[in-house]
């Protein structure tokens, strides 16, 4: 999957489900902190209710590594320091798949820095719906305040994107762009 290179991110889902952390299947990726501060660690939390194994790959970066975590219990995976989108409005082979073999599961991510640390809970594939809002920070001077990440869970995938404010030096009375 490619990552199209945070803010919250509010969305529409696939009717009739609402939105879950809990899944089988989940595809996240991890922006480039706004200011970064070394050391820095990449850390994917797996929690089951049941027990559940499985892997996380990276496909873009070669990375695969089987996790398994007992029933009510979480286990964590240190990502490459390298899975971090640094492009600004392009696209990276950066894309995290989280699959479970067996048990559904919860996926959290943590991006952690001595100064700033940036944390999400993952949304299982199966929810996930086509029409998003980034709500988000305005630029703050040496912060960046307007950026966003996207991981398509497909190949091929077309985002249609349109600013309701200034993005990345585009003008919103540009209109809509898209990204493939």
């Amino acid at each position: 999957a490619k990552v199209i290179g945070i803010g919250t991110i509010a969305g529409t889902l696939r009717p009739p489900k609402t939105a879950s952390s809990v899944g089988k299947d989940f595809w996240v990726t991890f922006h480039k902190p706004g200011m970064e501060f070394l050391p820095e660690t990449t850390t994917l939390y797996i929690s089951s209710v049941e027990g559940a194994s499985g892997t996380v790959t990276i496909p873009g970066l070669d990375f695969s590594q089987a996790w398994s975590v007992g029933a009510n219990e979480a286990v964590s995976v240190t990502l490459p320091n390298a899975v971090t989108v640094q492009t600004t409005d392009g696209i990276e082979s950066k894309g995290i798949h989280v699959v479970s073999s067996d048990n559904d599961i919860s996926v959290y991510g943590l991006h952690h820095s001595p100064h700033s640390s940036d944390g999400f809970t993952a949304v299982a594939t199966e929810t996930l719906g086509t029409e998003y809002r980034i709500l988000t920070y305005g630029n703050t001077g040496r912060l960046r305040g307007t950026d966003m990440t996207l991981v398509a869970t497909e190949d091929n995938t077309t985002v249609l994107i349109t600013p309701s404010d200034t993005f990345n030096g585009t003008n919103p009375d540009a209109g809509p762009f898209a990204h493939e």
